[in-house]
């Protein structure tokens, strides 16, 4: 992976990582990072956090109680590829569901987390 880093860098150079329970996500990446002498430079939109904010009143926030209720098949569940499909498909459905909304790029704002900064070796 090392050897790829320079290319996910510039890749990644201007984007926004998303992930479901992003303070959790982040602690894992930060972690595998340091190992490598790199931090995370990038902010991190929390689509749990978005769905809390534009899904209020559910029973459940958990990824595959909402992706179950998009209709996503649950095989595969709690595997990284469902996993980044299920949250894909999800930020997509509260995005378009909500896209009129005037305070949802106020409420995106709110859901993510801000990037580390600090360290010369960056993602």
């Amino acid at each position: 992976m090392r050897e790829l880093w320079p290319a996910v860098q510039h890749l990644t150079s201007d984007a926004t990582i998303v992930a479901y329970g992003a303070a959790f996500e982040r602690r894992i990446l930060i972690g595998e990072l340091a190992r490598w002498g790199a931090v995370v430079d990038r902010p991190q939109l929390c689509a749990l956090r978005l769905a809390r904010r534009l899904c209020p009143g559910r029973d459940s926030y958990t990824l595959t109680s909402i992706a179950h209720d998009l209709g996503l098949p649950m095989a595969g569940a709690h595997r990284a590829t469902w996993d980044v499909t299920a949250t894909a498909v999800v930020l997509y459905a509260m995005l378009t569901t909500h896209q009129h909304r005037p305070d949802l790029p106020a409420i995106i704002r709110a859901c993510t987390l801000p990037a580390q900064v600090g360290d010369p070796t960056t993602i």
